[in-house]
């Protein structure tokens, strides 16, 4: 029984030695080459990133963020199996790992997986009730399904857990208009405009409320805005055009009018939104 206790220690020993010769090799530990991948990751400089979440998992084959971040640039670069890749690697070494789940969901939907991706985003869920990214994630799916109620009960629980999360509250904002319940709608796209209010979209849409509840002044600040923070949204100039025509500005109806159709041949798109980026 000594001897077997002794070659053990001796083996933990041998293996923490060959840790510690390979972190002077590469000079950090893999959390500190994680963290200097993450700064560029952060700021979308994704082959730069890799290189150095790589140089982690060197020093530390078993770093599971690491592999997770590896997964998140490969959705990024649209290479979906290999992202499964990492992020089942991520699981095998963290079963808690939570926002691996909730990103092989994105992965599987991205590849037309849907059954899957839903799978995967309840195990998010499961694993960690208070992550609130797989709520909004499900919210989509269900808006895309047209079931709006299952879509609001879902961006709901993300608003419980991160009432700041400006997806989330986007998102009721677009359900309660296809519900056509303007009031909650506006409440819900000014809370957005409040959050993030460099949104382009977002001034549209509450330009669109306005419209709809017959407030065209209102209506045409709004539009003018969206134009203001994204200078290529041609649906805000035709929108602005078609409310300064109604108000009987002729000249800016014209003007608005021409500049959308310009937008729209040349096929200049507005900077719509996105799902925030892996976490």
């Amino acid at each position: 029984m000594r001897k077997k206790t002794v070659f053990l220690l001796s083996l933990v020993a041998v293996g923490m030695f060959l840790l510690s010769y390979i972190a002077n090799i590469y000079g950090k530990s893999a959390e500190e080459y994680y963290i200097e991948g993450v700064k560029y990751y952060d700021r979308d400089k994704f082959g730069d990133a890799a290189s150095e979440f790589n140089k982690a998992i060197k020093v530390d084959p078993k770093y599971a963020p690491a592999y997770y971040k590896l997964g998140c640039i490969h959705i990024v670069i649209n290479q979906y199996l290999k992202a499964i890749e990492y992020f089942e690697k991520a699981i095998t070494l963290n079963p808690e790992f939570a926002a691996s789940y909730y990103s092989m969901g994105e992965a599987y939907y991205l590849l037309g997986k849907e059954e899957e991706a839903v799978r995967y985003w309840n195990k998010a869920i499961s694993v960690d009730e208070k992550f609130f990214s797989p709520y909004n994630a499900l919210g989509d799916f269900y808006m895309s399904k047209a079931k709006i109620d299952e879509a609001i009960n879902y961006y709901q629980k993300a608003l419980n857990i991160n009432p700041g999360d400006y997806h989330a509250n986007y998102s009721m904002g677009l359900a309660y208009l296809k519900l056509n319940q303007l009031e909650q709608a506006l409440e819900y796209f000014k809370r957005t405009a409040r959050i993030n209010p460099k949104y382009a979209e977002t001034y549209y849409k509450i330009g669109i409320v306005y419209s709809m509840m017959g407030d065209d002044a209102q209506a045409a600040s709004y539009y003018e805005r969206a134009i203001k923070e994204d200078a290529h949204f041609a649906d805000a100039y035709y929108a602005a055009g078609m409310i300064y025509n109604k108000l009987g500005k002729t000249k800016d109806a014209e003007e608005y009018i021409s500049k959308a159709k310009e937008l729209y041949k040349t096929g200049t798109k507005p900077n719509k939104s996105k799902r925030p980026k892996m976490p």
